[in-house]
């Protein structure tokens, strides 16, 4: 699959860096959006995502865990429940470090569960991890279904 990385993040800052990131790593088809509500109309093609060409399906979802209008949550279980989207990676990344929080995205079916960077080189180590963990071995797998994580992909970066 060759389709854009679908990025909802509401903080302009952590938006900032993990752009950066994504540029610095080759990545140029990256769609950022600020809200639940809007990923969602995105994914489903409502409102200005109606034309399917500038809309394609993302080959993977960095969505943050405490978004406005609708959570992080919400918008994984959403995708979830729509076979379309099998073949999309998502990946939920946060500040929260609490267990409950990693365990139901990963319920809800997420692939991984990265906790948000405090030190600005480790945004490019983690999108490095992404690039390297899900976009070139899945590009390799395409033609076979995601797995479901046995056991949960977590990385915790602290200072």
């Amino acid at each position: 699959m060759d389709g854009p990385i679908l990025f909802v993040e509401d903080n302009d800052d952590d938006a900032f860096f993990i752009m950066r990131s994504f540029s610095k790593a080759g990545l140029p088809a990256v769609h950022r959006l600020y809200d639940g509500a809007s990923a969602i109309d995105y994914l489903s093609r409502k409102g200005p995502y109606q034309n399917l060409t500038e809309t394609p399906v993302p080959r993977l979802a960095l969505l943050d865990l405490r978004l406005p209008l609708l959570n992080g949550f919400e918008v994984v279980k959403w995708i979830r429940a729509h076979p379309a989207f099998n073949q999309t990676v998502v990946i939920v990344w946060s500040s929260s470090i609490v267990a409950e929080d990693m365990l139901r995205a990963y319920e809800l079916g997420a692939n991984c569960y990265l906790v948000k960077p405090t030190i600005l080189n480790h945004y490019e180590q983690m999108v490095a991890g992404i690039c390297g963990k899900w976009l070139k071995q899945n590009k390799q797998n395409e033609s076979r279904p995601l797995p479901t994580p046995s056991e949960p992909e977590m990385a915790v970066i602290t200072k």
